[in-house]
């Protein structure tokens, strides 16, 4: 699209493409042709649900979709990897150019495709998977659990790994300490049968 290489900012109403998303869209229209007046924004719109819509924005601007909020939604971006969003930015009533400036000028609510972005993105996905519903309160906190859990056990099964080892260490010294002292044993007792063996040759 020339939209994502035009270099410049631009303001998106995401809609759920239902019959009730003509209202909000009219709506979004006619703050745009005020705002169009500065010329730092431009404008367009997404129907969410046009599956290559969809789909593309659930790959490139992620917290858009799946758990990041309803629609309607208003975001910004600028070209593929940057964009701006705020979950409560939904009613076009407003969207003034100080509320677009104050969005763009927040560094919680970009994300430009860096690895703290990509943390960033991470930790509002689970924090709104959470407070969506009591089903994803409890994904949230038993998957982490889980994953504890597993670690533990594998730990635990290491240190007894460890163990055993040593174990088996002490035991064959054991075993070699009583081997030799039973070879000393018969060692010492050698030259005692050579010596009777001797005193028996002298007395015959």
């Amino acid at each position: 699209s020339d939209l994502l290489g035009c270099g410049m900012p631009v303001v998106t109403y995401a809609h759920s493409g239902v019959k009730d998303s003509a209202f909000g869209l009219s709506r979004f229209t006619e703050a745009a042709k005020e705002l169009r007046k500065s010329s730092k924004y431009l404008f367009a719109t997404m129907n969410m649900s046009v599956p290559e819509t969809s789909r593309f924005v659930r790959q490139t601007y992620k917290l858009m979709t799946e758990f990041g909020g309803d629609y309607p939604r208003i975001f910004v971006f600028n070209g593929v990897h940057t964009y701006w969003e705020d979950p409560t930015f939904v009613d076009s009533k407003s969207m003034t150019s100080e509320r677009l400036d104050s969005l763009l000028a927040n560094e919680d609510a970009k994300h430009d495709g860096t690895w703290r972005s990509g943390l960033r993105e991470r930790r509002k996905l689970v924090a709104r998977l959470a407070t969506t519903s009591f089903l994803g309160a409890v994904i949230v906190i038993a998957v982490p659990s889980l994953g504890a859990s597993c670690c533990w056990l594998c730990f635990r099964e290491l240190w007894r790994g460890d163990e055993l080892q040593e174990d088996a260490s002490v035991i064959k010294k054991k075993i070699d300490l009583l081997e030799e002292q039973q070879h000393g044993v018969a060692d010492s007792r050698t030259p005692l049968v050579g010596q009777a063996r001797s005193a028996k040759g002298e007395i015959g």
